[in-house]
């Protein structure tokens, strides 16, 4: 490819792929993070610390995309826009900075015809080298622990927006609640978290072997209590857990 910049998040997709960019192409290569009100304070942070391990340069960039209309008001088809408009950032950093092409970790498990996401980077002309040779989340996992690299493991992750019912409004207030809660249950040892925001109702989505704890007694008391000072009045769990749609 000659030169490179990654779409970069921290997780075990964009971690592998930066990865043996970084090893291929060596200053070539570059890694690039969105940080936003979409997304979680501490993915950020932790994404900048990856890219510091890998080695590869990176470049951290502000993503304002609540102030668009067509993604505010939340439509089934919200993540065409939101990636549109930051790829197309990232085209014009690639741009400015004399880089080929800009490539992200999609890979050959992703349910990609169910994305809008996907269509709005694939009409950009974004590369996905992991889908392009085929490559599955197990093999990334495998490639992963033989590169060591942290996240093998790691659990996927999604912009703060996903947590909203499509046709209620995004905004900056339901985002921050949202985060304040999943950092809250994050820190007491659950992996995968999700709060779905049907204010005044929050229902919790936990990684199905970690909800017996979330139902003892005291667990189940504080987390009735966090969410409850953030304004829910109802709070649920998903007894199916969260189910990743990877493969």
């Amino acid at each position: 490819m000659g030169s490179v910049l990654i779409a970069f998040s921290g997780g075990a997709d964009s971690s592998f792929l930066a990865k043996v960019a970084q090893e291929a192409l060596g200053s070539e290569a570059m890694a690039v993070i969105a940080s936003g009100s979409i997304f979680p304070r501490e993915e950020t942070e932790n994404a900048q610390s990856m890219a510091a391990k890998i080695g590869i340069k990176c470049v951290t960039v502000p993503f304002g995309i609540l102030k668009e209309p067509s993604f505010r008001i939340n439509s089934d088809n919200r993540c065409y826009f939101c990636k549109k408009q930051l790829f197309t950032k990232f085209l014009t950093i690639a741009s400015e900075k004399k880089i080929s092409w800009v490539a992200d970790g999609t890979h050959a498990g992703d349910h990609i015809n169910s994305r809008p996401g996907y269509q709005a980077i694939k009409a950009l002309g974004i590369r996905t080298p992991l889908k392009a040779v085929s490559m599955t989340k197990a093999e990334i996992i495998d490639l992963s622990k033989s590169l060591n690299l942290p996240t093998w493991n790691k659990p996927s992750g999604a912009c703060l927006a996903t947590r909203i019912p499509y046709g209620t409004p995004i905004e900056s207030k339901r985002l921050g609640r949202i985060e304040r809660c999943e950092a809250w249950i994050k820190k007491k040892g659950f992996t995968q978290v999700r709060v779905r925001d049907h204010f005044p109702e929050a229902r919790i989505e936990l990684d199905p072997e970690e909800i017996s704890t979330a139902l003892s007694p005291e667990c189940r008391k504080n987390l009735i209590n966090v969410l409850k000072a953030e304004g829910f009045e109802k709070i649920t769990l998903d007894l199916e857990g969260y189910k990743s749609k990877e493969k």
